[in-house]
């Protein structure tokens, strides 16, 4: 049996063998990578799986796909919920110019999004912004953007962390986590019962009609927001209970409907994921 999260997409020696194996009938499993599944309505990579793979292996949803099977958070799996700081800071984690990979020029795009994460930055009170660290995405680097002295010259007085420190460590020390974008980090947060707000434009024009009620439900429960300002404001509306906030019943409700279709947790990842494994393994043998 082959099982993989990552290679089906990044590793062009492991794709040709497989193929070869797959071709004498061996099982071919897939694990979901991340974020976008189940949710985007462009998802060539969800794609790509369903089809190659004999299983594919979700966090939880299953939208009618013969070959989709609910299985858990792989990313999570096995960590503690609820490592944070109720007297910590905000740490905010941002994304990086995209690879030039799109038929379309991504930098007015990214341009818009780094004024929005100025104006969040902006709008929050002065103690507060004091508090935040800005988790620049490790990749920054790579790209002529330079987020970094962009930062420095617009809010000199804000903590900025490379992407070297390990990002467990950030938000154990973190009072609340706050995603500026559609990310996994939000499925990982969520899942770890961790304070955790969100925002960016456009709002939910980027996901598929089944799964918008479920980001509604993290936007009446104040998680989601669209607009660095209406994000900025209900931090500082909650900043000095943040866990009253988050352990209410309205959060708790939403974060954990949400998390059942997106990002399940298993009290026994070991044990579920063996089974799942070896009952397609075994059903695909069969079939061959």
């Amino acid at each position: 049996m082959i099982f993989t999260s990552n290679s089906f997409d990044t590793s062009e020696v492991f794709k040709l063998w497989t193929a070869e194996k797959v071709e004498t009938g061996c099982p071919y499993i897939i694990g979901q990578h991340g974020n976008n599944y189940g949710t985007a309505r462009y998802c060539p990579s969800e794609t790509e799986c369903v089809e190659t793979a004999d299983a594919f292996l979700t966090w939880g949803w299953r939208d009618d796909k013969r070959k989709c099977e609910p299985a858990f958070i792989l990313k999570t799996a096995g960590r503690s919920q609820g490592r944070w700081n109720p007297r910590g800071g905000v740490l905010l984690i941002e994304t990086c110019l995209p690879h030039l990979l799109s038929a379309w020029d991504p930098y007015p795009e990214f341009a818009m999004y780094q004024e929005e994460q100025f104006q969040f930055a902006e709008r929050l009170p002065e103690a507060i912004r004091r508090a935040m660290t800005v988790r620049l995405h490790a990749e920054y680097k790579r790209h002529p953007w330079r987020e970094d002295e962009r930062w420095r010259r617009r809010q000199p007085e804000v903590a900025l962390d490379d992407g070297t420190i390990p990002i467990s460590a950030l938000i154990r020390e973190s009072r609340l986590v706050v995603h500026s974008y559609d990310s996994t980090g939000i499925l990982e947060t969520l899942s770890l019962n961790t304070p955790t707000m969100c925002f960016w434009s456009g709002g939910l024009t980027h996901l598929r009609d089944c799964a918008i009620p479920f980001y509604e439900l993290l936007a009446a429960a104040g998680i989601l927001h669209d607009t660095p300002q209406a994000a900025a404001d209900k931090i500082a509306e909650v900043w000095n209970d943040v866990g009253a906030w988050w352990k209410s019943g309205v959060v708790q409700e939403s974060r954990q409907k949400f998390c059942e279709r997106y990002a399940r947790t298993e009290p026994r990842p070991v044990r579920t994921l063996t089974r799942l494994l070896l009952d397609h393994s075994s059903a695909v043998s069969r079939g061959h």
